[in-house]
């Protein structure tokens, strides 16, 4: 059985662990996966999502290990931070940096990696850490190399870009920022409700829309902010609006909204858990953010079967691209959508719901992503 080590920034929590763990479960199999991060995770990661078994390990641990002097030193940092995380995670702290070539011992270590496996499976931004020298050396020793992209391609300035024997997008409108400049090898595989059973069984109704939702990290850049307000602007006294994440803007958005204007706030909720949140409202309003290049909330909204509001970024447009709702992520004009979606009649409603559950499982569904992975990795590694 051929092996694959999948590569990247993963940690704990975010849309990039939740995908992982999908890739190496539906690779699994065919081939023996492994996981390596750059950064740091906890045996919280949702990269465990799937797979409670998953061998799933960080680069600078195999530093920690390979080396007395780089864990001597770290476990002197470890215990200096009132040994919070793990002892690896010091590693690359400023004195090994300093004094100790770190940067250096970590290309060995990524050589020797490389050496054990047939294929490297890259998910991670183009200008993540390390992915350039990854893929140094898995050209080097003739390792296939696949890259996931899972961010908002600015830029497409990298010398590495025709050594990938294939990239993996999630639309064309983020494999057409590298393509203009650089041509490339190049599928589109877009992403899956990975809980989709519990989505597709909830009900498609005709009825007057009143419940939102909106669910994303609460940081500036979402502009979470603005689907507030606009939400404020038209809301009706029977309307609800349910904003589900956490982060650094979470206080400010409470402010913004605030529970008597029928804002509700729900912190964190489990990936497995956002299918009985939307089971209970009606349409789910995707926020605008600069860097998007899915998101993975649109297409749980679209396996749930419900009215969608959403900015024209990421791969949205291509995923319904008869959608009337579309914003442009000012006040007055996402408050105009909604309006338009509280206009709705029951039968338009129903009839736009089935729509985008339809499309979702004709072209989004978890069979037809894995089938779409397990070909393309067939045909690059066999």
């Amino acid at each position: 059985m051929k092996r694959i080590l999948i590569f990247g920034p993963i940690g704990d929590l975010g849309g990039r662990e939740l995908e992982v763990a999908f890739i190496a479960k539906t690779l699994s199999t065919n081939y023996f996966v492994d996981i390596c991060t750059s950064g740091s995770f906890t045996k919280s990661s949702q990269v465990f999502e799937f797979d409670k078994n998953q061998n799933f390990f960080g680069l600078n641990s195999l530093l920690y290990r390979k080396s007395r002097i780089f864990k001597t030193l770290s476990y002197l940092s470890y215990v200096k931070n009132k040994k919070k995380g793990a002892k690896y995670d010091y590693v690359n702290n400023a004195v090994l940096k300093k004094y100790f070539n770190y940067e250096r011992e970590i290309e060995v270590v990524l050589e020797s990696l490389v050496l054990n496996y047939d294929a490297v499976f890259i998910c991670a931004q183009l200008c993540s850490t390390f992915v350039d020298k990854i893929i140094k050396f898995a050209k080097k020793h003739n390792r296939k190399i696949l890259f996931r992209t899972t961010g908002f391609i600015s830029s497409n300035d990298y010398n590495y870009i025709n050594d990938v024997d294939c990239f993996i997008h999630h639309s064309f409108n983020n494999a057409n920022r590298i393509e203009n400049n650089k041509p490339h090898t190049y599928v589109i595989i877009d992403q899956c409700a990975f809980n989709e059973e519990h989505f597709l069984k909830i009900p498609i109704e005709g009825k007057k829309i009143t419940t939102f939702l909106t669910y994303s990290r609460m940081v500036k850049e979402k502009n979470i902010d603005i689907v507030v307000k606009a939400f404020k602007q038209v809301r009706r006294h029977n309307d609800f609006l349910y904003v589900i994440g956490e982060g650094e803007e979470l206080n400010n958005l409470k402010k913004i909204g605030g529970d008597t204007d029928g804002v509700f706030f729900k912190g964190f909720i489990k990936n497995n858990e956002i299918a009985n949140v939307l089971s209970k409202i009606d349409c789910v309003i995707l926020s605008y953010f600069e860097y998007e290049t899915g998101p993975l909330t649109g297409i749980e909204a679209m396996a749930a079967g419900k009215v969608i509001i959403s900015a024209k970024s990421g791969a949205m447009p291509e995923r319904i691209p008869f959608n009337p709702f579309w914003h442009n992520n000012t006040i007055d004009n996402l408050a105009r959508q909604i309006r338009n979606v509280q206009e709705l009649n029951s039968n338009d409603s129903k009839k736009y719901a089935t729509q985008v559950r339809l499309k979702y499982q004709k072209e989004y569904s978890k069979n037809y992503i894995e089938k779409k992975y397990l070909d393309i990795v067939k045909k690059i590694i066999g």
